[in-house]
């Protein structure tokens, strides 16, 4: 009876150690996976904060399109169009076009002074020192062109001291001082300042 015993208990503890060897083996299998599982997702949560905020790069000055022209062009514009240098802000067929537009209504543009082609246009729109004529004809044609190209009405209205005057009638009151070969410095000068006013028409 004592042996039966004694077997029995072996028998059982036998069966107890290798259940308990069976279930830590099955939770020491578990357990790394699930720890990798955690410092995996531990890693991936810590990798998506601190990931860098990705910001659009700031336009530089060499990514604006250069066709793109200001609400009324002044002279450095338009001189630039006509340099024949440089990646053009409008293309030849449409800047010969303004042109052949101004010689159209103009009694000084080429009649007078050559304006016919880029080179010309670009000569008259580049005088020299203090050459008051050549100022006024040189804002004269952008007037012109600022007409030409579309950025001011015919009508619009020039904002002047004396007050406000058409642009058609500033247009023919400076043609007719330029082709004046007596007007005076300060007449001259006083249609280069009117003409400026051009650029705030409305």
């Amino acid at each position: 009876m004592s042996r039966r015993r004694t077997r029995t208990t072996v028998a059982l503890t036998a069966a107890l150690v290798a259940a308990a060897l069976t279930t830590g083996a099955g939770i020491a299998s578990a357990s790394p996976s699930a720890g990798s599982a955690g410092v995996v997702a531990g890693a991936a949560g810590t990798a998506i904060e601190r990931a860098p905020e990705v910001r659009a790069p700031k336009p530089k000055a060499t990514d604006m399109p250069e066709s793109a022209a200001p609400a009324v062009p002044g002279r450095g514009w338009w001189k630039h169009v006509y340099a024949g240098r440089g990646k053009p802000r409008v293309d030849a067929a449409t800047a010969q076009g303004y042109l052949d537009t101004v010689a159209s209504r103009s009694s000084v543009f080429p009649e007078h002074t050559d304006a016919s082609t880029p080179a010309s246009a670009h000569a008259v729109l580049s005088p020299k020192g203090r050459d008051v004529r050549g100022r006024a004809t040189a804002a004269l044609l952008v007037a012109w062109l600022q007409w030409a190209g579309g950025a001011v009405a015919e009508d619009a209205l020039v904002p002047l001291k004396s007050g406000e005057l058409p642009l058609s009638e500033l247009l023919s009151r400076a043609e007719e001082v330029v082709l004046d070969p007596s007007a005076t410095p300060a007449q001259l000068r006083a249609v280069t300042r009117d003409l400026a006013r051009v650029r705030h028409a409305t």
